[in-house]
């Protein structure tokens, strides 16, 4: 009776261990269908991946362009900035009219070219001396800030044959008020007061105290042309021999 027994759990045993060997080395079909599903989904994302960053990149594209002019403009400000700061020390130490940033006959001062008129050239009324000052491509001096002013000034006291200087500033009688050539208002500058302001006279004249006057625009007198300092006119490294 033992001896049955022991050969029914032999054979339950047996078939048990079959069975699980046929499981194990069986792979369903549902398995594979998820593969391949999981696989398609990879592909179609890669895909859409490629699609999206091949669209952004042609959308930064023009943008990266501008970007690099950008900087590439911003880079070449830089750079003739510091030549024109180089060329005023070299000026400044040596006096060689090879580092002048501004042309023969003309100050410079503060990124600016001034051209004082007296014992240059006869003296001219308003309208005249702005022509002549268009003519240099400049304007007639508008005086922005007290340093500015001070400059002038001690630049005048220099001329006895400089009692004023025509400016670039004129009474506008459409809108009542003091107008700098550049189309400010004179009122924004408040460190400068006109004298004699009547409504007779249009042009505005600078004196040797630097007081600010209503004149006759039809006066003969000297004149300050300005205009900043143009970079092609600065000669380059290559053009300038410097002595060994």
């Amino acid at each position: 009776m033992e001896s049955s027994q022991i050969g029914l759990e032999n054979i339950n045993i047996t078939g048990n261990k079959a069975g699980r060997q046929t499981k194990a080395g069986k792979v369903p079909g549902g398995v594979w269908i998820r593969l391949a599903l999981l696989f398609c989904i990879v592909l179609l994302a890669k895909g859409l991946l490629i699609t999206c960053a091949t669209f952004l990149l042609s959308l930064d594209l023009p943008h990266c362009l501008q970007s690099n002019r950008t900087c590439e403009k911003t880079e070449r400000e830089i750079l003739l900035l510091r030549v024109k700061k180089l060329t005023a020390l070299l000026h400044s130490v040596t006096k060689d009219s090879r580092c002048q940033l501004c042309p023969e006959r003309w100050l410079w001062f503060w990124g600016h070219c001034y051209f004082f008129s007296a014992g240059l050239e006869k003296n001219r009324r308003w309208a005249e001396s702005e022509e002549f000052c268009r003519e240099h491509n400049a304007s007639l001096a508008i005086i922005q800030d007290v340093t500015e002013m001070e400059f002038i000034v001690e630049h005048m006291r220099t001329y006895q044959e400089m009692p004023f200087l025509w400016l670039g500033l004129t009474y506008s009688q459409e809108e009542d008020m003091w107008i700098w050539q550049d189309g400010t208002p004179l009122h924004n500058y408040t460190f400068i007061n006109m004298q004699w302001d009547s409504g007779q006279w249009d042009c505005a004249d600078l004196r040797g105290d630097g007081s600010v006057f209503a004149g006759d625009c039809k006066v003969y007198g000297p004149w300050l042309c300005e205009k900043p300092v143009d970079p092609d006119e600065i000669p380059s490294p290559t053009s300038i021999n410097i002595p060994e």
